[in-house]
């Protein structure tokens, strides 16, 4: 006959070992970087790159600080970034799906999907948002 000391002293340590069996959620994401001179020049601030639809896309999400500097990019997909993989220096296609803007709202989140051909960007890469005349790097893909 088991006694309640032992009983409560194997419940202590089952409750431990689940805990400590259990994944850690408190892990942290690597923080999304700041380019003073894209936010300057673009006149957005990205805020979000994601890989979405079963890996097939990119999504690359940002707000719009300044519409007249952000006019000139939204409405042109010449002149939405390039998107390169750290990891192997190359560049996805064109954007995908990607609506275009010709009137945005300073404060408004808007998006632009990249295609990810054979799912070349994964979860825990970094990647370059390159502009003609700036970028953005190390981005940390979710």
């Amino acid at each position: 006959m088991m006694r309640w000391p032992a009983v409560a002293a194997l419940a202590v340590a089952a409750g431990l070992v689940v805990l400590f069996a259990l994944p850690d959620r408190t892990e942290r994401r690597a923080e999304m970087p700041a380019s003073h001179e894209v936010e300057q020049q673009y006149g957005v601030r990205f805020t979000m790159v994601g890989v979405t639809a079963d890996h097939g896309l990119l999504d690359v999400r940002f707000i719009v600080l300044d519409p007249d500097r952000a006019t000139d990019m939204l409405s042109d997909p010449a002149r939405l970034p390039d998107v390169v993989v750290e990891s192997k220096g190359k560049a996805l296609p064109s954007p995908a799906l990607t609506p275009m803007i010709h009137d945005p709202v300073a404060g408004r989140t808007y998006y632009v999907l990249y295609r990810n051909s054979g799912g070349v960007v994964r979860v825990g890469d970094t990647v370059t948002l390159a502009f003609d005349q700036a970028s953005l790097r190390h981005v940390p893909v979710l």
